[in-house]
């Protein structure tokens, strides 16, 4: 009898211990950008009965995962809980086919895994998307990428522009970098329309 009392006491501590670490399990918060693209239209390009072909952006570093990363001083590590929905390089795809395509500079916009024959190609390198912590306390959202449009049959580069931001956040968190990386990401697709235009 005492035997028994003594199994169901501890079967109850283990499973009130269970239950309470179960109840502290943090989610992982996943982020996108929700921000609707607004690019103003341009009708007056000398690429407007052209097809553009914008390829997967290539990633330097951390480019492939979908970990949301910081530096802070000489460390660099991704949040533990806070993730993009997709891949940095899947984000950055879909947002820079919408840019393009809301432009009307093109006649069409493909994407990479389109089997038709365009007359450009775009690429994209992405050297830096971080959440730079500073030594103050502030914080930055680090974006850098490198656009390069090119003669698709010929693979001959027309030009190239880099493209760095760093937008203060709000916040030093992981959702303060996401609003500040939106904002950085509006200021890119303008200037990169701009870019595309001349």
């Amino acid at each position: 009898m005492k035997e028994r009392v003594s199994r169901v006491c501890v079967i109850v501590l283990l499973t009130l211990v269970l239950i309470g670490c179960a109840g502290r399990v943090r989610q992982i918060e996943s982020y996108t950008f929700d921000t609707p693209v607004k690019t103003r239209k341009t009708y007056s390009s000398k690429f407007h009965n052209k097809i553009l072909l914008v390829d997967y952006p290539g990633g330097i570093g951390h480019g492939m995962s979908d970990h949301i990363y910081y530096r802070k001083g000489e460390i660099e590590s991704s949040y533990l809980y806070s993730r993009w929905s997709v891949s940095q390089n899947r984000l950055l795809m879909a947002r820079i086919l919408k840019i393009v395509h809301s432009s009307s500079i093109f006649k069409e916009v493909l994407d990479y895994t389109s089997e038709a024959t365009p007359d450009y190609l775009l690429e994209s390198r992405i050297y830096a998307f971080k959440h730079v912590l500073k030594k103050d306390g502030g914080s930055y959202a680090l974006i850098d990428i490198v656009f390069r449009l090119l003669r698709y049959e010929e693979r001959k580069v027309v030009k190239s522009v880099e493209l760095r931001y760093e937008e203060p956040c709000e916040s030093t968190d992981a959702r303060g970098f996401v609003r500040a990386a939106e904002r950085a990401m509006r200021r890119l697709g303008d200037e990169l329309v701009e870019w595309l235009a001349k």
